[in-house]
């Protein structure tokens, strides 16, 4: 038969006469017209897919100049949707030829399969459909899209567990998937090829800081595509310094405490950074103490809120009134680390130099400091106000004596004893008073002072009164 037509096997009975008579006997042939029906399934499951959009192009490869593009409107005979039993069927018949079958639009949730060439002739194995109508069947296997998500340290490739995580839709929001990350990935399955979506930390595991979320696009592929989130642990700086100067302070020793009241232990690194212990295999218990930039630096400790003591007190620094409180955010990381600044007051007692009967503030007196050893540790000169200032003492006893007095004022032999406290609170006397010189010791009433010799003076003149009149008397 001719190429684009079926062979006719129908028999036609012939009669050979003697005559020459000819005779004519005419055979159709059935020009080759052929359906496309298309089957889609689950690769895995063999169950129907519906939703499967394919194009039918004529095949023009083999064609001189013809465009190798994936389709053309020139080239689009039909485009076909699956139904719910994953079939389609071409709308009228093709004739014989070449042909491509591509698949422009997967089933929701699947990656694309591979585009089929196909060939329609006489010879095409064809399947007959409602009893009449010849079609060329076609089957195409689709693989669900699947992404695995891991969680993972910055610099390890082990999973990193106890991440509470979600997969939220990024167009609407919506959440799609919660789960806590363990020792393998998280596989999900039949997300949409070409959609955008969030991976969102919920709660880093302790000790980490939480991740930035991570916005990815499926692609459409049959390979498993692998979302990977990493974790770096928290960073958290205490900066300790001087309330004034702004100078910072060293070897200041401190005590971190949960919610719970109870000591967080640390373990002290090469580099100077301290870990939380509950992260380290090696290394001992260390206390946390400022280095000479005054600063500790500490990495692991979980997100929360903590209470800071201060277990050894900065040289002549007074002990805050109360804890501080150190909240660590959940996003304290290598970049953007939670900062605390710690600022201490120098401890100081301050004098007050007097007239002891005046009680004015007197200038120029010089006052010595002694610890309770009786060692000379600070002196110095009261100012017009008559006061001078001691800075930077420790907690303990003092003795404050006088080396030389003001101008026209005796020198005191009085000792002043003080104690001051960590928080810098004083018990004893904190005024020096000084005599004038010719004024009566110190503790003699001071109108006596001055009516002495007002009295001394009277009884004189009335001695000397008696004096004159009693030799009045004699001469009479």
């Amino acid at each position: 038969a001719p190429q684009a037509y079926y062979l006719d096997e129908s028999n036609y009975p012939v009669a050979v006469m003697e005559n020459e008579t000819t005779y004519l006997v005419e055979v159709q042939n059935e020009r080759v017209m052929v359906y496309i029906r298309v089957r889609k399934f689950d690769s895995h499951t063999l169950l129907p897919l519906a939703g499967a959009r394919f194009q039918i192009l004529e095949d023009t490869s083999d064609q001189e100049g013809a465009s190798q593009a994936r389709s053309t409107a020139r080239e689009v005979l039909e485009e076909l949707v699956t139904d719910a039993e994953g079939q389609a069927r071409t709308s009228r018949p093709l004739p014989v030829g070449s042909y491509r079958l591509v698949e422009v639009a997967p089933p929701p949730g699947y990656s694309s399969g591979e585009e089929q060439n196909f060939q329609i002739d006489r010879d095409s194995d064809c399947i007959i459909l409602d009893g009449s109508y010849k079609a060329l069947d076609l089957q195409a296997g689709n693989q669900p899209v699947q992404l695995e998500f891991s969680k993972k340290t910055l610099t390890g490739e082990e999973e990193l567990p106890g991440a509470y995580l979600a997969l939220i839709d990024q167009e609407t929001g919506a959440i799609l998937d919660e789960w806590v990350s363990g020792h393998n990935p998280h596989a999900i399955s039949c997300l949409l090829v070409g959609k955008t979506y969030c991976l969102r930390e919920i709660k880093a595991p302790p000790g980490y800081a939480l991740s930035e979320d991570m916005v990815f696009t499926v692609k459409d592929t049959e390979s498993v595509q692998s979302i990977e989130m990493r974790d770096g642990l928290t960073r958290v700086v205490l900066q300790k310094q001087d309330e004034d100067t702004k100078e910072p302070l060293s070897n200041v020793g401190f005590e971190i405490r949960d919610e719970e009241g109870k000591p967080i232990e640390f373990v002290r690194k090469e580099d100077g950074v301290y870990l939380w212990k509950a992260l380290s295999t090696k290394g001992d218990k260390s206390s946390l103490v400022t280095d000479a930039q005054g600063r500790i630096t500490i990495r692991g400790l979980p997100a929360g809120t903590y209470t800071l003591v201060e277990t050894q007190l900065p040289q002549g620094y007074l002990r805050p009134q109360k804890p501080s409180v150190l909240t660590v955010a959940a996003g304290a990381s290598e970049e953007s680390p939670c900062t605390f600044c710690l600022e201490n007051k120098k401890s100081s007692l301050t004098i007050r130099k007097v007239d002891a009967i005046t009680n004015q503030p007197l200038e120029g007196a010089v006052l010595d400091l002694f610890n309770q050893k009786g060692r000379k540790i600070q002196s110095g000169r009261t100012d017009s106000r008559g006061l001078l200032t001691f800075t930077g003492l420790s907690p303990g006893d003092y003795t404050v004596r006088e080396a030389d007095a003001p101008q026209a004022y005796r020198k005191s032999d009085e000792q002043l004893k003080i104690s001051i406290d960590e928080y810098g609170q004083t018990q004893g006397e904190l005024v020096f008073k000084n005599t004038p010189e010719g004024a009566p010791p110190t503790g003699e009433s001071p109108l006596a002072y001055i009516l002495g010799p007002a009295f001394i003076a009277l009884a004189g003149l009335i001695i000397l009164l008696l004096f004159f009149l009693q030799r009045r008397r004699t001469k009479a």
